[in-house]
């Protein structure tokens, strides 16, 4: 009870640091409100035709979901060197995202949040490890562009 009442505490103190900074979803509708006061309407026609053939297949029924077990892997790190999942593991929990690439603004707005909260991961015991199918220049390029400390890697 007193570990629960300690965690109260330090979430009540840390609501008015928190009420200034946006969350990610806060930070991914202001960029899509942008972003759809510029676009071509057929555009934003052919994207939501894209969303709603994704939905008609069943893609996001068919995928992992938060908690599946992930098939072990070892990338080749941007900067060289390998990364094995299985070895990871050996070391602690692991958070492992998925991201397009360093052109998709959305992607790079979590990034950062990530970079943001990882501290309280590392706290925890957990590492981050990001996978995108980039080249691993362009692997590189976002990680320095998203000023991330964690391995982004290119599948």
């Amino acid at each position: 009870m007193e570990f629960i009442s300690t965690l109260l505490i330090i979430a009540l103190s840390l609501t008015p640091l928190l009420a200034e900074v946006p969350t990610l979803q806060e930070e991914i509708d202001a960029k899509k409100t942008a972003g759809r006061k510029n676009a071509d309407p057929a555009k934003l026609a052919d994207y939501a035709a894209g969303i709603e053939a994704i939905r008609k297949a069943k893609v996001v029924a068919g995928s992992n979901k938060k908690g599946d077990e992930a098939p072990n892997f070892t990338l080749t790190e941007s900067k060289g060197g390998t990364l094995t999942l299985s070895e990871e593991l050996k070391k602690g929990p692991v958070v492992l995202t998925w991201y397009r690439g360093g052109w998709c603004p959305y992607c790079n707005i979590q990034l950062a949040a990530y970079q943001r909260i990882l501290p309280q991961i590392e706290e925890l015991g957990a590492q981050l490890i990001a996978v995108s199918p980039e080249l691993p220049d362009k692997s590189l390029s976002t990680k320095e562009k998203t000023n991330s400390s964690f391995p982004c890697l290119p599948i």
